[in-house]
């Protein structure tokens, strides 16, 4: 399954780990350590311990996004299967996972 499509079909609005790791792999040219996008979450939602949200990555955006192939595990972290993306899926993906983040990471060259 392609990214786009994962996106359209299983990110929902007010979800936020997965989409927070998605954003974070695009902005980061496709990869990404658990650490990285932990400490992405904690700013974002700051209701745990960034090691908490270690777990998180590691046990359950790990596992869904691995499940839909969409990530494989590298020795650094993790790295997006199908990366470059197409310049109109790219954005396509990001906008929804912003809108589903309430807009928390758009970036600020969109915003002025």
């Amino acid at each position: 399954m392609d990214l786009l499509e994962f996106v359209n079909r299983f990110v929902k609005k007010s979800d936020i780990y997965v989409p927070a790791a998605i954003l974070f792999l695009i902005n980061n040219k496709g990869k990404a350590t658990k650490n990285q996008i932990a400490k992405l979450i904690y700013i974002f939602e700051h209701k745990k311990s960034v090691k908490e949200y270690e777990e998180i990555v590691d046990k359950m955006v790990k596992s869904v996004l691995l499940e839909y192939d969409i990530i494989e595990i590298r020795r650094y972290g993790f790295k997006l299967k199908r990366w470059p993306i197409e310049e109109r899926k790219l954005k396509e993906i990001q906008r929804k996972c912003m809108y589903s983040l309430n807009g928390f990471f758009i970036p600020v060259n969109d915003v002025f």
